[in-house]
Protein backbone atom coordinates (compact mmCIF):
# COMPACT_ATOMS: atom_id res chain seq x y z
CA UNK A 1 0.00 0.00 0.00
CA UNK A 2 3.18 2.27 0.73
CA UNK A 3 4.05 1.63 -2.96
CA UNK A 4 1.14 2.40 -4.15
CA UNK A 5 0.27 5.94 -2.26
CA UNK A 6 3.98 7.10 -3.28
CA UNK A 7 3.26 5.78 -6.87
CA UNK A 8 -0.10 8.15 -6.88
CA UNK A 9 1.81 10.89 -5.04
CA UNK A 10 4.23 11.11 -7.99
CA UNK A 11 1.60 10.97 -10.49
CA UNK A 12 -0.27 13.92 -9.08
CA UNK A 13 2.73 15.96 -8.73
CA UNK A 14 4.21 14.90 -12.34
CA UNK A 15 0.64 16.19 -13.75
CA UNK A 16 1.06 19.31 -11.76
CA UNK A 17 4.05 20.02 -13.32
CA UNK A 18 3.26 18.97 -17.05
CA UNK A 19 0.16 21.23 -16.56
CA UNK A 20 2.45 24.38 -15.31
CA UNK A 21 4.05 23.84 -18.40
CA UNK A 22 1.61 23.91 -20.94
CA UNK A 23 0.15 26.60 -19.74
CA UNK A 24 3.30 28.33 -20.53
CA UNK A 25 3.01 27.63 -23.81
CA UNK A 26 -1.02 27.35 -24.41
CA UNK A 27 -0.60 29.63 -27.62
CA UNK A 28 -0.07 26.71 -29.64
CA UNK A 29 -2.39 24.40 -30.48
CA UNK A 30 -2.74 20.24 -29.67
CA UNK A 31 -1.86 17.98 -32.16
CA UNK A 32 -2.17 19.78 -35.76
CA UNK A 33 1.28 21.28 -37.86
CA UNK A 34 1.50 24.11 -35.70
CA UNK A 35 -0.03 22.43 -32.97
CA UNK A 36 2.48 22.63 -29.38
CA UNK A 37 5.21 19.61 -29.11
CA UNK A 38 3.76 18.53 -25.70
CA UNK A 39 -0.20 17.16 -25.21
CA UNK A 40 -1.48 14.77 -22.81
CA UNK A 41 -3.99 11.86 -23.07
CA UNK A 42 -6.45 11.11 -20.15
CA UNK A 43 -8.07 7.64 -20.61
CA UNK A 44 -10.78 5.50 -19.00
CA UNK A 45 -11.32 1.92 -19.90
CA UNK A 46 -12.56 -0.97 -18.63
CA UNK A 47 -10.79 -4.62 -19.05
CA UNK A 48 -12.38 -8.20 -19.72
CA UNK A 49 -10.01 -11.09 -19.09
CA UNK A 50 -10.06 -13.43 -21.74
CA UNK A 51 -8.13 -16.11 -20.45
CA UNK A 52 -9.46 -19.29 -19.36
CA UNK A 53 -7.91 -20.86 -16.28
CA UNK A 54 -7.12 -18.76 -13.40
CA UNK A 55 -8.13 -16.08 -11.13
CA UNK A 56 -9.76 -13.17 -13.05
CA UNK A 57 -8.73 -9.27 -13.02
CA UNK A 58 -11.30 -7.68 -14.96
CA UNK A 59 -11.88 -4.10 -13.95
CA UNK A 60 -12.12 -0.23 -14.82
CA UNK A 61 -9.04 1.57 -15.03
CA UNK A 62 -7.62 5.15 -15.57
CA UNK A 63 -4.40 6.43 -17.60
CA UNK A 64 -2.92 9.70 -17.55
CA UNK A 65 -0.10 9.87 -20.88
CA UNK A 66 1.94 12.95 -20.83
CA UNK A 67 3.49 12.99 -24.54
CA UNK A 68 5.71 14.68 -27.18
CA UNK A 69 5.34 15.10 -30.57
CA UNK A 70 8.45 14.03 -32.33
CA UNK A 71 6.79 13.95 -36.22
CA UNK A 72 3.12 15.33 -37.24
CA UNK A 73 2.04 11.57 -36.96
CA UNK A 74 4.25 10.16 -34.19
CA UNK A 75 3.86 11.07 -30.29
CA UNK A 76 5.99 9.11 -27.62
CA UNK A 77 5.52 9.39 -23.95
CA UNK A 78 5.75 8.24 -20.04
CA UNK A 79 2.33 7.67 -18.65
CA UNK A 80 0.68 6.61 -15.20
CA UNK A 81 -2.33 5.05 -13.97
CA UNK A 82 -4.45 2.76 -11.96
CA UNK A 83 -6.36 -0.26 -12.44
CA UNK A 84 -8.58 -1.83 -9.96
CA UNK A 85 -9.37 -5.64 -10.20
CA UNK A 86 -11.03 -8.26 -8.28
CA UNK A 87 -9.19 -11.28 -7.04
CA UNK A 88 -9.72 -14.73 -4.91
CA UNK A 89 -7.69 -15.43 -2.00
CA UNK A 90 -7.81 -18.37 -0.22
CA UNK A 91 -8.78 -17.50 3.96
CA UNK A 92 -8.62 -21.78 5.00
CA UNK A 93 -8.01 -24.61 4.09
CA UNK A 94 -8.37 -26.35 7.85
CA UNK A 95 -11.20 -29.37 6.20
CA UNK A 96 -12.05 -27.17 3.22
CA UNK A 97 -11.24 -24.76 0.89
CA UNK A 98 -12.58 -21.68 1.63
CA UNK A 99 -12.12 -18.02 -0.56
CA UNK A 100 -13.02 -14.85 -0.39
CA UNK A 101 -13.07 -11.99 -2.88
CA UNK A 102 -10.45 -9.14 -2.42
CA UNK A 103 -10.37 -5.53 -4.32
CA UNK A 104 -7.01 -4.90 -5.59
CA UNK A 105 -5.10 -2.03 -7.11
CA UNK A 106 -2.20 -1.91 -8.94
CA UNK A 107 -0.24 1.49 -10.49
CA UNK A 108 1.25 0.98 -13.52
CA UNK A 109 4.18 3.19 -15.06
CA UNK A 110 4.97 2.63 -18.72
CA UNK A 111 6.44 3.95 -21.89
CA UNK A 112 3.76 5.16 -24.74
CA UNK A 113 3.87 5.43 -28.37
CA UNK A 114 0.91 6.79 -30.73
CA UNK A 115 0.66 6.81 -34.63
CA UNK A 116 -1.42 8.59 -36.68
CA UNK A 117 -2.84 7.96 -39.77
CA UNK A 118 -3.86 11.14 -41.06
CA UNK A 119 -6.50 14.23 -40.04
CA UNK A 120 -9.43 14.37 -40.85
CA UNK A 121 -12.87 14.23 -39.42
CA UNK A 122 -12.04 11.42 -37.85
CA UNK A 123 -8.37 9.52 -37.42
CA UNK A 124 -7.46 6.14 -36.94
CA UNK A 125 -4.47 5.75 -34.53
CA UNK A 126 -2.44 2.87 -33.06
CA UNK A 127 -0.68 3.23 -29.79
CA UNK A 128 1.01 1.09 -27.56
CA UNK A 129 1.75 1.29 -23.52
CA UNK A 130 4.97 -1.06 -22.14
CA UNK A 131 5.75 -1.12 -18.45
CA UNK A 132 5.15 -2.26 -15.09
CA UNK A 133 2.80 -2.58 -13.00
CA UNK A 134 3.17 -1.91 -9.65
CA UNK A 135 1.83 -4.00 -6.33
CA UNK A 136 1.95 -5.04 -3.00
CA UNK A 137 -0.36 -7.61 -1.80
CA UNK A 138 0.08 -9.51 1.71
CA UNK A 139 -2.07 -12.12 3.41
CA UNK A 140 -1.99 -15.82 5.23
CA UNK A 141 -3.94 -18.43 5.48
CA UNK A 142 -3.93 -21.97 7.45
CA UNK A 143 -3.89 -25.33 6.25
CA UNK A 144 -4.32 -28.76 7.75
CA UNK A 145 -4.01 -31.26 4.96
CA UNK A 146 -1.55 -29.49 2.37
CA UNK A 147 1.60 -31.01 4.25
CA UNK A 148 0.05 -34.34 5.23
CA UNK A 149 3.84 -35.48 7.28
CA UNK A 150 3.30 -32.35 9.68
CA UNK A 151 1.51 -32.66 12.73
CA UNK A 152 -1.02 -29.69 13.37
CA UNK A 153 -1.91 -26.52 11.08
CA UNK A 154 0.49 -25.09 8.57
CA UNK A 155 0.33 -21.17 8.08
CA UNK A 156 1.26 -20.13 4.49
CA UNK A 157 2.08 -16.22 4.53
CA UNK A 158 1.84 -14.92 0.66
CA UNK A 159 3.32 -11.75 -1.21
CA UNK A 160 2.10 -11.42 -3.96
CA UNK A 161 3.75 -7.98 -6.72
CA UNK A 162 3.47 -6.95 -9.89
CA UNK A 163 4.67 -7.33 -13.26
CA UNK A 164 4.88 -6.89 -16.67
CA UNK A 165 2.34 -4.62 -18.63
CA UNK A 166 2.12 -4.58 -22.12
CA UNK A 167 -1.27 -3.44 -24.31
CA UNK A 168 -1.08 -2.22 -27.73
CA UNK A 169 -4.15 -0.53 -28.76
CA UNK A 170 -6.39 0.57 -32.17
CA UNK A 171 -9.14 3.45 -32.03
CA UNK A 172 -10.26 6.59 -33.76
CA UNK A 173 -9.84 10.14 -32.59
CA UNK A 174 -12.90 12.70 -33.16
CA UNK A 175 -11.60 16.44 -33.40
CA UNK A 176 -12.82 19.10 -31.09
CA UNK A 177 -13.38 22.91 -32.61
CA UNK A 178 -10.52 23.71 -30.40
CA UNK A 179 -8.58 21.49 -32.33
CA UNK A 180 -8.06 18.99 -29.16
CA UNK A 181 -9.59 15.38 -29.63
CA UNK A 182 -11.84 12.98 -27.67
CA UNK A 183 -10.76 9.21 -27.97
CA UNK A 184 -12.09 5.89 -28.63
CA UNK A 185 -10.14 2.68 -28.56
CA UNK A 186 -9.63 -1.39 -28.36
CA UNK A 187 -6.56 -2.99 -26.17
CA UNK A 188 -5.42 -6.25 -26.22
CA UNK A 189 -3.32 -6.15 -22.64
CA UNK A 190 -0.93 -8.24 -20.79
CA UNK A 191 -0.69 -8.20 -17.18
CA UNK A 192 2.29 -10.19 -15.30
CA UNK A 193 2.27 -11.16 -11.63
CA UNK A 194 4.86 -12.98 -8.90
CA UNK A 195 3.85 -14.43 -6.00
CA UNK A 196 5.91 -16.35 -2.64
CA UNK A 197 4.21 -18.51 -0.23
CA UNK A 198 6.16 -19.33 2.94
CA UNK A 199 5.04 -22.18 5.18
CA UNK A 200 6.03 -21.20 8.72
CA UNK A 201 5.71 -24.74 10.28
CA UNK A 202 7.53 -26.83 7.85
CA UNK A 203 10.49 -23.91 6.75
CA UNK A 204 9.53 -24.13 2.86
CA UNK A 205 9.00 -21.24 0.40
CA UNK A 206 7.25 -21.37 -3.21
CA UNK A 207 7.52 -19.11 -5.51
CA UNK A 208 4.75 -18.63 -8.90
CA UNK A 209 3.95 -16.41 -11.41
CA UNK A 210 0.68 -15.60 -13.67
CA UNK A 211 -0.26 -14.35 -16.84
CA UNK A 212 -3.80 -12.66 -17.30
CA UNK A 213 -4.99 -11.69 -20.93
CA UNK A 214 -7.64 -9.34 -21.32
CA UNK A 215 -9.11 -6.83 -24.01
CA UNK A 216 -10.08 -3.64 -22.92
CA UNK A 217 -12.67 -0.41 -23.99
CA UNK A 218 -11.25 2.72 -23.29
CA UNK A 219 -12.23 6.54 -24.26
CA UNK A 220 -10.38 9.29 -23.40
CA UNK A 221 -9.46 13.26 -24.00
CA UNK A 222 -6.24 14.43 -25.52
CA UNK A 223 -5.23 18.02 -24.41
Amino acid sequence: MKTINLSLLFLFIGLSVFSQSADRISNYKTFSPQEKRLGIHFELGYSAEITKNGNKISGPSFFATPSYKISDNTSIGLGAGVKLFKTQEITSDLGSVEFKDKELVSVPIYLNAMYKFKVNKTTPFVECKIGYSFLNRDYSWKSSRLFPEHQGDVEAQVNLKGGLLFSPSIGILFPTKNKQYFSTSLAYCLDRFSGKEKFIEVNKVEKSSSSHHSVALRVGYIF
